[in-house]
């Protein structure tokens, strides 16, 4: 049977350019003509044609399909040749396979982890939401004159923290000082009330003048970590708005509704009190986040001892799996202290003998700390010290200490006896066994989690009973009582009101 360019097109399911185009380049050598010039097709060119669509679908470049097809014409002694070309298009195709799956799996898994971040996300908006609407309900109960710029001022604040107000930290605390100065005298103890997203309100009156400058770094520290979103704190408001609707405030929707109209005139920006709740309550605070607020008598401390010393050195132990680190790291966001890590006295192998091993905390290497550390601890002046790797058993770099008021060593072991006499202040870190075991779990797998239990957890608890660890220290802090927070165990909010 034959065909025409237009009928072949049709069959082939191409257009009649690219049929001129494939025998044009040589794609298709051999097309007869009729007497008057026009292409006449085959059953075997039809075959032909779908062969090198198929081809130039599966990406072979026309150079190789023009050799191809000159390989076809060649006959039967030109099949080894035929099947070579085949064979390495094939390859190729497989290897592209093998890569398309490969990126494939990747994508799912990357989609799956977007899937999961979203999932999150909306859990976390939703505790937050939830939080919230009992910041607000607490709120109008405990100030029933509470205008919607009260409110918004509260939102403002749980999403942007009070930073707006800082200059610099040097006028901040002259702020600080102009306004305590103008507060009645009290001798309250000075409390703090939640504000949401882990914020709270320090309230002013019964602060000493001594403990200005120390509010003053926390909250200068605090501002700096919140960022907050215009996005969010507009969420936060449609759900401010939704609350003044079913009637949960002491203000009604149209009443917030005619503020918000005003307030987005205004430009949105942070706003003071209002007058009316000013004169009811004459509020007086710093926003501080909670985690250090419910620390405010050691920072207290901790500055006690700069001022008389000139320099500060703080020691942080305790059980595995209690915070020890991410305790630390409060050091470095209010001081910028450096930290020394006591997984970097890891005890090498040499040393590792039964005797030792033995001992109470003979499983890190005190000799070397005293020798490396001890000297630049007490100077307050820049040092180093080689960093043991665990996962290398060998001494991997070092870590630069620069000269700092504050110095903070983190770890299990940093109180031992023989070098208790470099510290000024000893803070020890706990949690409930369930919840220590939980955070190891989750932190470290099933595998590791059970050496903790047969040898790690064992050899702590023993240092801890031989040396009466827990009993030197007067922070004993516990970080199962409030999520994000170090509670120290003599009250939930140490000696603080809430």
């Amino acid at each position: 049977m034959e065909y025409s360019i237009r009928d072949m097109a049709k069959q082939a399911g191409v257009p009649a350019h690219v049929l001129r185009y494939y025998e044009k380049e040589g794609l298709l050598p051999g097309v007869e003509r009729a007497e008057n010039g026009f292409r006449r097709y085959t059953e075997k060119d039809l075959e032909q044609v779908k062969l090198v669509c198929l081809l130039r679908e599966t990406g072979m470049p026309v150079a190789e399909i023009r050799e191809f097809a000159a390989l076809e014409q060649g006959g039967g002694e030109k099949l080894p040749q035929l099947q070579a070309l085949l064979d390495r298009h094939i390859e190729k195709l497989k290897e592209e396979l093998r890569a398309a799956e490969r990126n494939l799996s990747l994508l799912e898994e990357t989609a799956r982890q977007f899937a999961e971040q979203g999932r999150e996300y909306e859990q976390t908006e939703r505790r937050e939401f939830a939080e919230l609407r009992e910041v607000l309900l607490r709120q109008a109960e405990k100030y029933p004159r509470l205008c919607p710029q009260d409110a918004v001022k509260l939102i403002y604040q749980n999403e942007f923290g009070g930073g707006h107000i800082i200059a610099s930290p040097e006028s901040s605390l002259r702020f600080l000082r102009e306004e305590t100065a103008r507060l009645s005298h009290t001798e309250q103890v000075p409390g703090w009330e939640e504000i949401g997203g882990g914020l709270c309100r320090l309230e002013l009156r019964g602060l000493s003048e001594e403990m200005l400058p120390t509010v003053n770094r926390l909250f200068v520290a605090g501002a700096a970590l919140q960022k907050g979103q215009g996005d969010s704190f507009w969420r936060k408001i449609t759900l401010l708005e939704a609350m003044a609707k079913e009637g949960a405030l002491p203000f009604g929707e149209e009443e917030l509704a005619e503020y918000l109209r005003l307030y987005r005139i205004d430009g949105c920006h942070m706003v003071s009190h209002s007058r009316r709740y000013r004169e009811e309550y004459a509020p007086a605070y710093r926003i501080l986040p909670i985690r250090y607020a419910v620390l405010l008598p050691l920072f207290l401390e901790i500055d006690r001892v700069i001022r008389e010393k000139g320099r500060a050195v703080l020691a942080i132990d305790g059980r595995c799996g209690a915070g020890k680190s991410t305790f630390a790291e409060l050091f470095r966001e209010v001081y910028q202290a450096p930290i020394l890590h006591m997984d970097d006295f890891f005890l090498p192998p040499a040393l590792r003998t039964p005797e030792r091993l033995a001992e109470p905390g003979g499983n890190f290497h005190r000799e070397r700390f005293l020798e490396e550390a001890a000297a630049g601890l007490q100077s307050g002046g820049g040092f180093s010290y080689r960093v043991f790797d665990c996962s290398r058993m060998d001494y991997y770099g070092s870590r630069e200490i620069p000269p700092s008021m504050l110095r903070v060593v983190e770890g299990s072991y940093s109180l031992h006896p023989e070098l208790a006499g470099l510290y000024d202040i000893g803070v020890f870190v706990t949690c409930p066994p369930d919840v220590q075991k939980k955070r190891i779990f989750d932190r470290s797998g099933p595998a590791l989690y059970q050496r903790f239990l047969r040898e790690w957890i064992p050899m702590e608890e023993r240092y801890f009973e031989t040396f009466g660890i827990r009993r030197q220290c007067r922070w004993i802090l516990d970080s199962s009582v409030l999520a994000g927070c170090f509670v120290p165990q003599d009250g939930e909010t140490g000696g603080m009101e809430r």
